[in-house]
């Protein structure tokens, strides 16, 4: 018989909560659990659970839409809950936007155990799970074949998790001692789905990236995972999102092309093509063709600029009765336009040796004075500038914003401009671009030319087993610097327990 895996916390006892408190309305025990067990596995796929909610333990959005095709009375189960203190609710809901959320009161915020349900209509996939997941087989049959080969040392991963639950369950901050239960659950679903390879596929349709059961393990899990008995191998892209964006400083990338293996715009997906309309591109091209040394540029500025011979390539001025100057581009490699400019020649220095956040945090202190020279803190400024609101007024946002300004202020204005209609467009251009680099280009190749070789997608970085790592970053480099027009620089980790001690980190 087919069960499920659900976890529920070890001092919680469903049959004498039942006796101590009868419901008034007739409730099924499988039912129960199955509600109860999606509180610890929903956050294991979103790691955005856990962020913000300082303090406080985690609430879980439960969709009233997807509960209700398990449990069509589902209020009166969580409504039961509730009333007899298993869980709490936040009351929040937003239609269209937020669910009410979900948490086990502080009594039960403790380390879970395994339990099961086999009820067969909570035990299958939905029919939008199964419709993702044949959308995913469809498109990348190579990075989901090999999954039934995966192993994961369970004992071990255990252990791990043991160790890291008692640190955080203990630590002084309530940040971290409150969501330990969480966290321990969230990492032991993936690990449970690993070992009895209940694996799950699907493709974001904003960013284009596929989503398995290994890009939701924790990256401190991997360490005990392998092929068939053969170490993996991970070769992760440095400074991945820097590394790409540059490809974006070109005007070329925005003007359709034949060449089918230069990157650009048109070789995006046509739902990624739409967040640059026809008037935003004109902005940009102009951005582009100013001169990068002032950076004056108004985003909602229509008044002509002058031209920068380091951006445009070589120019050919003619002098005209009206005293104006006609600027003809000829097409050359921009590699060498960018390298002309300081600036940008800085940001490609930067990306030498994959020390961009090192570099950037040496010439942040140089200017500014402000100590960034934690690496996170660094990662935490590159993503601000790419990916939040132009209109953002949180201090601490906009003074990562203003740290990488005052060293790159050209990129950050066309940053800021390709943002200007939906700040969401920068992230997904990046995410969109990651993806068919990746998956399409790198992983097709390989499913063409040796589909027999294991492979694994972790986002920025591939993985495949000890045999193949030199043909796998070969590969990699080849077709990264085909598509941005620089040689990427690749870091190695090999997934290995040999030799290893047990270092607790935040999961």
């Amino acid at each position: 018989m087919l069960k499920k895996t659900i976890l529920l916390p070890e001092n919680f006892d469903l049959e004498q909560l039942l006796i101590d408190h009868p419901p008034h309305v007739r409730l099924r025990i499988e039912k129960l659990k199955y509600i109860l067990g999606l509180i610890n596995e929903l956050p294991a796929y979103d790691h955005r659970f856990f962020e913000g909610q300082r303090d406080e333990a985690l609430y879980v959005p439960i969709n009233s839409q997807i509960i209700k095709s398990k449990v069509w009375n589902y209020q009166e189960y969580l409504g039961y809950l509730v009333e007899v203190g298993v869980l709490e609710c936040n009351g929040v809901y937003f239609p269209g936007f937020s669910s009410k959320g979900y948490r086990f009161t502080e009594h039960y915020q403790i380390k879970t155990i395994r339990d099961s349900v086999s009820n067969p209509k909570l035990i299958a996939k939905t029919k939008s799970q199964k419709q993702k997941e044949a959308a995913a087989l469809a498109m990348y049959p190579n990075l989901i074949h090999h999954f039934d080969g995966l192993e994961i040392d369970l004992e071990r991963a255990q252990g791990y998790l043991q160790h890291v639950y008692e640190e955080e369950s203990q630590s002084a901050e309530k940040k971290i001692s409150r969501r330990a239960a969480s966290r321990h659950s969230a990492a032991l679903i993936n690990v449970n789905k690993l070992v009895e390879k209940s694996f799950h596929f699907s493709i974001d349709n904003n960013g284009h990236r596929l989503h398995t059961t290994l890009t939701n393990l924790n990256k401190a899990l991997r360490q005990f995972l392998s092929y068939q008995g053969e170490k993996l191998v991970a070769f992760d892209l440095s400074n991945s999102q820097p590394f790409l964006a540059q490809v974006l400083f070109n005007k070329s990338f925005y003007e359709p092309t034949e060449d089918c293996l230069t990157l650009t715009l048109s070789s995006l997906p046509k739902e990624t093509q739409q967040l640059i309309n026809e008037n935003l591109k004109a902005r940009i091209g102009e951005y582009i063709l100013s001169n990068t040394k002032t950076s004056k540029y108004s985003i909602n500025s229509s008044t002509p600029l002058s031209t920068c011979p380091l951006m445009c390539g070589n120019l050919e001025f003619n002098d005209q009765a009206d005293g104006r100057v006609e600027v003809v581009r000829e097409a050359e490699d921009f590699q060498i336009k960018l390298l002309q400019n300081q600036e940008l020649e800085k940001y490609l220095s930067f990306l030498n040796g994959g020390l961009f956040y090192e570099q950037l945090g040496k010439e942040i202190s140089q200017r500014t004075g402000r100590g960034y020279r934690d690496r996170d803190q660094l990662k935490q400024v590159i993503s601000t500038v790419l990916f939040s609101s132009n209109d953002e007024k949180f201090p601490p946002i906009v003074n990562r914003k203003r740290v990488f300004k005052e060293v790159f202020p050209w990129i950050a204005g066309l940053f800021e401009l390709l943002k200007s209609d939906d700040h969401r467009t920068l992230a997904l251009l990046l995410q969109t671009i990651e993806s068919e680099i990746f998956l399409n280009r790198i992983a097709g190749r390989i499913s063409q030319e040796m589909p027999e070789v294991p492979l694994f997608s972790l986002h920025d970085s591939l993985v495949t087993t000890g045999e193949n790592e030199g043909y796998l970053s070969q590969v990699m480099k080849e077709e990264i610097e085909r598509a941005i027009g620089a040689v990427p620089d690749l870091k190695r980790e090999e997934w290995s327990t040999d030799g290893i001690e047990v270092v607790v980190k935040s999961l």
